[in-house]
């Protein structure tokens, strides 16, 4: 019998349909993955920033420890608002289905001549068995610029499974040094029926962003497998706390397998407008090359915010 999925994978099959392989956050974007015979990865990425026209590049490199259910990431990138970060991962083999993680991340970003660098560390255990899985962190974000803005964030979510039907729920809460200043920050309940082919989920999600307002989505989630070649989503939602011209959203789209080396994705963001079209081809076994583009349909006469990007990803290579 399989595990219980994480909270994160509830509805995972209608939102990397929806959101995966459409490559229009850069300009242009090159990525390939190298592993070597001991396991050892090399990830690189080098991307053109679409609005300033700037390169940047990133290197990832994971190391398994197989003799003690370990490995390490050390990643290091040109682009300071993404940060680098050092990631160890440990599965404890005492305890089957435990995975605790330690990170360390760094940030800096320049805004209006004025410099946020931001250094957050974090431990997180993860633990999941057949019909139940669970997670918590601990989170603590260093501003330099501002040393007294500092509040530690606990963060909990789990999921009940049993054959096709999942529950789950989380929450996220600041953790200031006197106890009348604690706040919930997130906190979300969804719950999914999935099979090989189809899955549904309704969800209800509470976020307050930086200005202390609070969104309060309700949605549902739908996805499709019609055939080998063909698979649909769509994703309904609305911010009851939110009075706009389009109170409740509707995302669909769907990807259609042309042969066994090329496929074509679609989606349509009904209330901005915006069409979304992707065409990915299979070059060999071990790379691929997308091309992506957005359109807003509202504007297509003028052409105005319309996006054009290109991707290549290579999997991981032959064995150095």
């Amino acid at each position: 019998m399989s595990n219980a999925p994480w909270f994160s994978d509830i509805g995972k099959k209608a939102k990397d349909l929806l959101k995966k392989n459409y490559p229009t956050k850069f300009a242009g974007e090159l990525e390939a993955t190298f592993k070597t015979k001991n396991d050892t990865v090399y990830k690189t990425n080098v991307n053109r920033d679409r609005k300033s026209g700037a390169l940047s590049a990133k290197l990832e490199n994971t190391l398994k420890f197989p003799d003690y259910n370990a490995e390490g990431t050390v990643s290091f990138s040109t682009d300071t608002t993404e940060g680098n970060f050092v990631k160890l991962v440990w599965e404890p083999p005492q305890v089957r289905g435990l995975k605790t993680t330690l990170q360390a991340n760094a940030t800096s970003k320049y805004d209006d001549g004025k410099v946020d660098d931001k250094y957050s560390g974090m431990l997180q255990a993860d633990y999941r068995a057949s019909y139940f899985s669970a997670s918590s962190f601990l989170k603590y974000i260093f501003k330099a610029q501002k040393p007294k803005d500092q509040q530690p964030v606990l963060g909990l979510n789990g999921v009940l499974a049993y054959e096709g039907f999942r529950v789950g729920g989380y929450f996220e809460t600041k953790l200031p040094h006197n106890e009348e200043a604690r706040e919930v920050v997130k906190y979300g309940v969804a719950l999914d029926y999935s099979s090989s082919d189809f899955s549904i989920t309704g969800y209800s999600q509470s976020e307050k962003d930086s200005e202390d307002k609070e969104k309060a989505i309700l949605g549902v989630g739908y996805y499709y497998k019609v055939n080998d070649d063909l698979e649909v989503a769509s994703d309904v939602f609305s911010d009851v706390n939110q009075q706009d011209e389009y109170p409740v959203k509707i995302h669909f789209g769907g990807a259609y397998r042309l042969d066994k080396y090329s496929t074509l994705r679609g989606k349509l963001d009904v209330a901005e407008g915006k069409l979304s079209l992707s065409y990915q081809q299979k070059l060999t076994d071990l790379a691929s090359v997308t091309l992506g583009t957005e359109l807003i349909t509202n504007n297509l006469i003028s052409g105005g915010g319309h996006k054009l990007s290109l991707i290549h990803i290579s999997e991981p290579t032959r064995l150095l």
